[in-house]
């Protein structure tokens, strides 16, 4: 393994600063907010046996990743009563729902009684393992656990941990059944878990699980059930293709991101686990999928899940826009995907998904007063559009049925310093560029930038280190003609690359990145039929769109000339990040003639308009309208 992260406690965020701001209001609302909805929804309740609801079979993986949050939060942004109380009730709660074996998933133990519904409990274990999310809850319950314990918060939520792993070990081990979860996520717990307490049996059970996922993998009754009642298999109705679980073909012969896009990015984001643990025959399969998803199936916020029927990936240069899917879970583990392939190999295109998911796709997810969310983010969005219901609409929701994606932000922006930067001996890796301190290579580090505004950065030694230490800082590939000087001395560097700096530091040595900001008009692949004869804007590390609040309606009535100037005013808009105002230097939009003819032999008339862009991340905090991230090119 080339890095790893830092503690959380060793990367403090300005609080002043884009992130930090964003962090601030993830520890004094979202987190908070989210606790509070957790009780009023039972999910916390439904750990216990007199719940007198439904328990919902995915409410375990929910209550894991709050606590995950919880204790990141804990840990990076120091003590809270509140947060604290909250992560030791819902621990408690987990450990009181554990069976005597180890056995953790709260809608079978205690719902008996099936009420007709594919996701009710039955009291049997393992029936249905495309979709009971059994494995998928109880690894999220370990990641939480693991949170405490990495960060020296307490080791008592091992224990619940390890039973769960006895179990496995008996249920799925060598002597057991090679099975797998229909949807991966206990792979990326278990190798957590390992790496924390030296558990061998965990990471086996993680190889066995990736190792077993496909066709060969599933279980002989389950598969001849599932063709027979497939009602009974929920997204089998939406997606008659093993495809959906990843499961066509072993993920070694796998050339393509396919499926469900969440559950297909987890099990890469095992699969790179095993990779890092040393298992080199999957490192050409997992560049293969890399490959498709990010050069012909992302969309160009860093989103991934083109359509909303099973949350599913498209074929190659499928992108649609008011369908996409691009559920906010599924770019937060193309970030984390990309976060663990920057501990293998320092790839400048690693570093760039990092920061282009993180800060258009992910933030998107999150209103910016922290309370409400989007499931899934869009690329345009319009009120003709029927589809405005809990999963896929154009509002954000405060809450939902299935809750995965609030707190997978929460756990997120929680653990943005361990996104940020990794290390090891004698190295210190700057992936993203975030204002505050840094404890990497055993030097402490301080960052000031402008990013995401404003491409300057200056890192400065604070202690003086004995030893060389290598620093190795990303070169954003959306830059243009960028420098770098250390102590005044230029270093030739190259977009989209890593620069290396090698030296034995003293304190008040000042290494200065500037990074040009220039507005970009990005242009699709012309095999992407949906963004034909259309542009997309593009400055630093922030994608941009139209909203109907400072245009009206009919965005995909307006154009962008080709030699119409772009220029970038800062502090206006949401959030204060700024706003790209294209000055209508000729004609650009199409006059509104209400009550004309549906079809004419003359083109509309046109006139000049000034178009106004803001960043992806902020869309929908101002009123609901139409969005629109493509925008009619006029050359």
């Amino acid at each position: 393994m080339f890095t790893t992260a830092p503690p959380l406690a060793d990367v403090q965020i300005a609080p002043t600063s884009f992130w930090g701001r964003r962090r601030t209001i993830n520890r004094l609302r979202t987190i908070p907010g989210q606790l509070k909805l957790l009780r009023e929804t039972g999910q916390i309740a439904a750990l216990k046996p007199d719940y007198p609801g439904v328990r919902h079979r995915f409410w375990d993986s929910d209550c894991g990743k709050w606590i995950e949050a919880a204790w990141s939060e804990l840990a990076g942004g120091g003590e809270d009563p509140e947060i604290r109380a909250g992560a030791e009730e819902i621990q408690a709660g987990l450990a009181g729902a554990q069976e005597e074996d180890g056995y953790l998933q709260s809608h079978v133990r205690w719902d008996r009684t099936p009420n007709g519904t594919w996701w009710s409990g039955t009291g049997r274990r393992w029936e249905n393992m495309l979709e009971s999310h059994e494995l998928y809850s109880m690894g999220h319950v370990i990641e939480g656990l693991c949170a405490q314990a990495e960060n020296g918060l307490g080791r008592d939520g091992l224990a619940i941990a390890q039973r769960m792993v006895d179990l496995m070990w008996k249920e799925f081990g060598p002597e057991g059944r090679p099975w797998w979860d229909g949807h991966a996520e206990i792979e990326m717990a278990l190798f957590r878990l390992s790496r924390l307490t030296g558990d061998p049996r965990a990471a086996d059970l993680a190889r066995g699980f990736v190792d077993h996922h496909g066709p060969e993998g599933m279980i002989p009754a389950e598969l001849a059930e599932l063709k027979r009642r497939p009602e009974d298999y929920g997204c089998w109705r939406n997606e008659r293709s093993f495809d959906y679980w990843q499961a066509s073909r072993p993920l070694r012969e796998e050339t393509a991101l396919v499926g469900h896009a969440v559950r297909a990015l987890y099990l890469c984001c095992g699969a790179t686990d095993q990779m890092l643990a040393g298992d080199e025959t999957l490192r050409e399969p997992l560049a293969r999928i890399w490959d498709s998803a990010i050069h012909r199936r992302m969309h160009v916020t860093g989103g991934l899940g083109a359509h909303p029927e099973g949350e599913r990936m498209g074929q190659d240069y499928d992108l649609p826009d008011e369908r996409a899917y691009c559920e906010t879970c599924a770019s937060i583990a193309l970030a984390r995907w990309a976060r663990r392939l920057l501990d293998d190999r320092l790839e400048g295109e690693y570093g760039d998904i990092l920061e282009l998911t993180l800060h258009n796709a992910v933030l998107s997810g999150v209103s910016l007063d922290g309370m409400s969310y989007h499931y899934s983010n869009p690329t345009a969005t319009h009120p003709h559009d029927t589809r405005d219901k809990e999963h896929f609409r154009r509002t954000r929701a405060p809450w939902f049925g299935v809750a995965c994606c609030p707190p997978n932000v929460a756990r997120t922006l929680a653990q943005l310093g361990t996104l940020a930067c990794s290390t090891s001996a004698g190295q210190a890796c700057f992936h993203l560029y975030l204002p505050g301190t840094f404890r990497l290579g055993g030097i402490l580090w301080r960052v000031e930038t402008g990013l995401p505004c404003h491409g300057r950065t200056v890192v400065t030694v604070t202690e003086s280190s004995t030893t060389p230490v290598d620093v190795r800082l990303r070169i954003p590939g959306w830059t243009e003609a960028p420098t770098l000087t250390v102590n005044g001395v230029p270093m030739a560097i190259t977009p989209g690359t890593y620069a290396t700096i090698s030296r034995t530091w003293v304190a008040g040595d000042r290494v200065v990145l500037d990074l040009p900001m220039t507005v970009q008009r990005l242009h699709a692949h012309p095999k992407v039929r949906q963004h034909a004869g259309q542009v997309a804007v593009r400055r630093g590390p922030l994608i941009w769109c139209l909203e109907q609040e400072d245009h009206g309606a009919d965005l995909a009535d307006l154009a962008l000339p080709d030699d119409a100037p772009v220029d970038y005013v800062p502090g206006e808009g949401p959030d204060g990040l700024g706003i790209l105002t294209a000055i209508g230097t000729r004609t650009v939009a199409s006059a509104r003639e209400p009550g004309g003819p549906l079809y004419a032999t003359r083109p509309p008339q046109r006139e000049a308009v000034n178009l106004r862009f803001i960043p992806y991340a902020v869309w929908g905090n101002r009123s609901a309208g139409e969005m629109r991230v493509w925008v009619r090119r006029d050359p």
